[in-house]
């Protein structure tokens, strides 16, 4: 998902803390008045919001335990095998015993 920020003179947006508080000019500029300063606003940037999740699917298998499930690479480690259920913990087994 992708939010507009309004940002401060170096490029950062604004904490929502400020956000909350800047008020929007009709010719698209904004201003922020806090601690008796007022402060003039003009550029925004559109930002990605990333937002992770620990949910369990269906097969019961964390979207984290799927990200650390081990491919089947051609030229693997002897002895390895593809896993058939996977875990956090499992991954991190199976790396320890590689």
């Amino acid at each position: 998902m992708r939010e507009l920020h309004w940002l401060w003179p170096g490029g950062r947006p604004y904490d929502p803390e400020y956000a909350a508080k800047i008020k929007v000019n009709p010719n698209s500029s904004a201003y922020l008045s806090h601690g008796g300063q007022t402060t003039n606003i003009t550029s925004r940037r559109y930002f990605d919001r990333i937002t992770y999740s620990d949910c369990i699917g269906r097969s019961g298998v964390s979207s984290l335990a799927s990200a650390l499930a081990l491919p089947g690479l051609t030229g693997a480690p002897a002895g390895w095998t593809p896993m058939r259920y996977v875990s956090p913990q499992a991954v991190l087994t199976e790396l320890d015993r590689l």
